[in-house]
């Protein structure tokens, strides 16, 4: 069973979602729960924010999609690792550091991610 850590990409029921679904997240802070989202089609309240991904530069992608950074989502260890402890297939892999560098670049650039979840970007990817 493989242990989450900053950069890992899962796919775990996401109960933030009205009804519950399926949800792939990025992780940030295995240690605070912190993740990113990514949707398949961009978050449209935060256009700028929204970095475009393929299935060739994430792993768990089936078709190209958005990493909403935006923001952080903050989930717990029973959404999120003891998933993973039950079902290692929910862990798809490590994002690539050539991603993981477009996101905090594009962070940067936008502006619209709070302070306070910048510092924990800049400090965990």
């Amino acid at each position: 069973m493989p242990q989450i850590v900053a950069g890992d990409v899962i796919r775990v029921l996401a109960h933030f979602t009205r009804p519950p679904k399926q949800k792939i997240l990025l992780c940030v802070d295995p240690a605070r729960f912190k993740y990113l989202v990514i949707n398949s089609d961009p978050y449209l309240l935060a256009l700028a924010a929204q970095l475009k991904v393929s299935p060739a530069e994430v792993p768990g992608l089936d078709h190209d999609s958005h990493v909403d950074t935006s923001k952080l989502v903050t989930l717990s260890a029973m959404e999120t690792q003891y998933v993973i402890d039950a079902d290692a297939r929910c862990h798809k892999g490590s994002a690539p550091a050539a991603v993981l560098q477009r996101i905090k670049a594009l962070i940067a650039q936008h502006g619209i991610m709070p302070k306070d979840q910048m510092a924990i970007v800049a400090a965990n990817l």
